[in-house]
């Protein structure tokens, strides 16, 4: 009986875990009037999700640190399309290209499934944490 209990609490305990993860994708990807705090929240929440194993935001990890992002590509579109699948970008832009080379040749892994809005919420919250960290 209390091999099934703690079952029971381990499966909820995860099935609570996956509905954080699916409340804050959602949120970013179905809400276009989303408030700076939300942005930054929900943003914060994808970082750690999708971003936080090879990145930082003020110092290089297995990719460079992502303070300035977004002033660094010139061209939004082509930030956002590397984002959801590098190697396309990097076959076709050189700012792209230069920027797979300088960091070993590590490729960053696809995330076809972000929404522009939940880019959006990533970068706000990188924006965020990097104005924070000067504070």
């Amino acid at each position: 009986m209390k091999t099934v209990c703690f079952a029971l609490m381990l499966c909820l305990l995860s099935c609570g875990t996956n509905n954080n993860q699916q409340s804050s994708e959602s949120k970013a990807s179905s809400n276009t009037t989303m408030s700076q705090d939300d942005l930054i929240e929900t943003g914060q929440s994808l970082f750690l999700q999708k971003c936080s194993s090879c990145h930082a935001v003020n110092m290089n990890l297995t990719g460079p640190a992502l303070k300035g992002v977004d002033k660094r590509w010139h061209n939004k579109e082509n930030l956002y399309a590397f984002i959801r699948n590098s190697q396309e970008v990097i076959a076709k832009d050189a700012y792209a290209k230069g920027l797979y080379e300088s960091n070993h040749k590590v490729q960053m892994p696809p995330f076809a499934d972000l929404k522009d809005n939940d880019i959006l919420a990533i970068l706000t919250y990188i924006k965020n944490a990097s104005i924070s960290a000067r504070h």
